[in-house]
């Protein structure tokens, strides 16, 4: 089970950095999920045992950078979330004195996740963003639906996208699958049922190709379509207008 962090909005000159983590009780070593210092633009990757108690605290995040003599490393940001006060070396133990470096930052649950340095978050990463699902509200039975998803690509490069989704549990059919999505941009993509003579709950995703050479979903969307009922033609509609004894 994977967790990965990567940087957003590293300081000016940042060329290292490194993130230690623990669980909430602190039950592992300190140094147990530590990758070390790392590229600023890297990612960190843990691999996370059972039996964790989550949320994960930081035991430090640290982003350096060399001295001109290339000798010695300059710390340019510092934090941690498991322990709000200073060591204090007189009572050999914590006391009472806040810690300078101490942030309510905290992991909640395995994923992919930028810290932002601006605002001093743990920020769930999304490649791509659902930006409308355009599909009738109501349709006849055995008719076909057709909708269309606008998928929006947050990633700083191009990656391939697709649109997946159910209906009830069946799956939607799409005209295209993975396509090349430049960043900054949305595309389009086309799918279709054939509507049962019930309301529907549609799903719709938005996927990523990652690195792994599978799709995840990243996004997703919910909606209902009504069924219109047709009145039945025929001996429904016929009346007696008027009835006598002979």
């Amino acid at each position: 089970m994977n967790l990965t962090v990567e940087l957003k909005n590293p300081p000016v000159g940042a060329e290292l950095w490194q993130l230690v983590l623990t669980d909430w009780n602190m039950s592992i070593p300190i140094y147990a999920l530590n990758v070390g210092l790392i590229n600023s633009a890297e990612i960190s990757t843990f691999e996370i045992p059972d039996g964790l108690i989550w949320p994960l605290r930081v035991v430090a995040l640290q982003i350096v950078k060399w001295n001109l003599e290339h000798t010695a490393i300059i710390q340019l940001y510092y934090a941690q979330s498991w322990h709000p006060t200073l060591w204090d070396w007189d009572l050999n133990d914590y006391g009472d004195e806040p810690d300078p470096n101490y942030r309510e930052i905290f992991i909640p649950a395995l994923g992919d996740y930028y810290y932002n340095i601006t605002t001093e978050r743990f920020e769930a990463k999304s490649y791509t963003n659902i930006i409308d699902v355009t599909l009738p509200d109501e349709a006849t039975a055995g008719s076909l639906v057709r909708l269309v998803v606008a998928i929006y690509n947050n990633y700083s490069t191009a990656i391939r996208l697709r649109a997946s989704g159910t209906f009830d549990g069946e799956t939607i059919t799409f005209d295209t699958g993975g396509t090349a999505v430049n960043p900054g941009t949305m595309h389009l993509f086309v799918g279709s049922f054939t509507m049962p003579n019930h309301n529907v709950l549609v799903v719709v995703n938005s996927e990523y190709y990652g690195t792994d050479g599978q799709y995840h979903i990243d996004d997703t969307e919910l909606s209902t379509v009504t069924v219109i009922e047709v009145p039945i033609s025929g001996f429904s509609e016929f009346g007696i207008a008027a009835f006598s004894k002979v």
